[in-house]
Order: structure tokens, then C-alpha cells, then sequence
């Protein structure tokens, strides 16, 4: 009876398993035909936004530095330098980009995209808790891309807690499956039920009031997945304990000994 529920288990475990996979299939391949679609629209609205662009600036310029018109010459031009950087991340979405691997120090890599954060971290009265492990080996990374995830993920979490809170970033090594593990957990407003299921689709955003793309995420879950690696999200929108935390976990080649 023992060695039948045994077999039970570890026979969910494994279509447990072989289901989580097939979703991640899924996801990516949904992922890959909507990027490139967003790189194609986003370069045909490049071109006609640089011409609107160049017309504004001109018009701009023919126009006293008083002359009342010009206030809204110059929110044409900030709406254009809105959308042209849009353009840009759903081109950068869109790019497949190949990796860069080199061996790099994990927690050097977290400490440059924090040093990012620690100025409006300063204004809003964000404490920053820092638990690095020391045991973790160096990592195969591709540094601009990882640079990006991280300074990503931080922003959120700074976004996340516009009166002040906590910020923890916490490393570790998981011997037994050989991967680095990274948490970056707020103490902000946390995230709805029912919105964590839609977190890394491409232009899904909980940011709607300032505008977000809904990018941010979506490109970040691509970047660990084309490093092998692993993105989740553990949330809760109200009591005590409110907050989110992302775990990112990175596989460590060669450090088996």
C-alpha cells in the first residue's frame, strides 16, 4: 500500500510537472509570434512620428519664446517622446536578441540596477535590506540583457510603495538543482488575484493611471527564459503581510562538484 501511494504521488508529481512545462511551451511560442507582430507595427509608427516630430520642433521654433502657442507645441513634443520610447520597447520586445554569456559575480549585477533605485528608494522613504549568500558561483549571464530584468523588477517593486516600505533583495544557491535563486520582495500594495495570472503577457500593465505599456515584465520573463531560468510572483493584496515578491531562479553550468 505504501509503495502504491508512493507511485501515485510522484506519478502527479510528474504530470504536474509535463503540464507546467506544456504551458511554458505555449507561453513562449504565444510570446515570440506577439513580439514580432509588435516589432513590425512599432517600426511602421516610427517613421511617421519622427516627421510629426521634426513639424512640431520646426513649428515650435518660429514661435516667440512667449507666445502662449508654444505651450502646446511642447505637449505635442512630450506626447511624441512618450510614444517614440514606447515604439522602442515594443521594438525591443519584438528584437530577438541573442545572448552574451559570461561568467559574472550574481551580486555585483543585482548591486549596479540598485544603485538605480536608491535615489527615489531615498525620497519615498523605501528601506533597502540586502541577504546575500556567499556560497553562490559565478553565473553564466548576458549583462545588458540582465541588467535590464533587474532594473525592471526593482522599479516595480519602488512603484509599489509610493508612501515608503521595505525593499529586500535576497540571493541563494540551490545545490540540489544547481540554480541560483534571487528574490526581490516589496512591502507595497500587492498585486490582485486577478491579475497575477496575466503578469508576463505582453501589454498587460497595473499601471493604466501612468501610462505603462505593459511591457516591463514580458520582456523580463523572456530574459530568464532565454537563460534557462525560472520567473514567478507571490503576492498579497491586503493585511499584514501585503506585498510581492518575484523569485528568479538561474541555472549555474559547471559548478557541480
Amino acid at each position: 500500500k505504501a509503495q502504491a501511494e508512493h507511485l501515485a504521488q510522484e506519478l502527479d508529481r510528474v504530470v504536474k510537472q509535463l503540464k507546467e512545462t506544456q504551458e511554458e511551451m505555449l507561453r513562449r511560442e504565444k510570446a515570440l509570434a506577439t513580439g514580432e507582430l509588435a516589432g513590425v507595427v512599432a517600426h511602421e509608427i516610427r517613421n511617421p512620428l519622427s516627421i510629426i516630430s521634426m513639424s512640431v520642433q520646426y513649428l515650435q521654433s518660429k514661435f516667440d519664446p512667449k507666445d502662449p502657442r508654444r505651450e502646446f507645441t511642447e505637449a505635442i513634443v512630450r506626447k511624441v517622446q512618450k510614444l517614440d520610447s514606447i515604439t522602442k520597447r515594443l521594438i525591443s520586445y519584438g528584437r530577438h536578441r541573442e545572448l552574451r554569456l559570461v561568467r559574472r559575480n550574481l551580486t555585483r549585477c543585482l548591486g549596479r540596477a540598485l544603485s538605480l533605485v536608491k535615489l527615489p528608494c531615498k525620497t519615498k522613504g523605501i528601506a533597502i535590506t540586502r541577504r546575500y549568500s556567499r556560497k553562490i558561483p559565478l553565473v553564466m549571464l548576458d549583462e545588458e540583457m540582465t541588467d535590464e530584468l533587474f532594473t525592471n523588477l526593482l522599479t516595480n517593486a519602488v512603484d509599489a510603495m509610493p508612501r515608503g516600505g521595505k525593499l529586500t533583495l535576497e540571493t541563494a544557491f540551490d545545490r540540489e538543482r544547481n540554480e541560483a535563486v534571487i528574490r526581490i520582495s516589496d512591502t507595497g500594495c500587492g498585486i490582485p488575484p486577478r491579475d497575477r495570472g496575466h503578469l508576463f503577457k505582453p501589454f498587460f500593465s497595473t499601471k493604466k493611471e501612468s501610462g505603462g505599456a505593459g511591457l516591463g515584465l514580458a520582456i523580463s520573463h523572456r530574459i530568464v527564459t532565454d537563460h534557462g531560468g525560472t520567473i514567478a510572483v507571490e503576492s498579497r493584496h491586503s493585511g499584514r503581510q501585503r506585498g510581492t515578491t518575484f523569485t528568479l531562479r538561474l541555472p549555474v553550468q559547471g559548478s557541480r562538484s
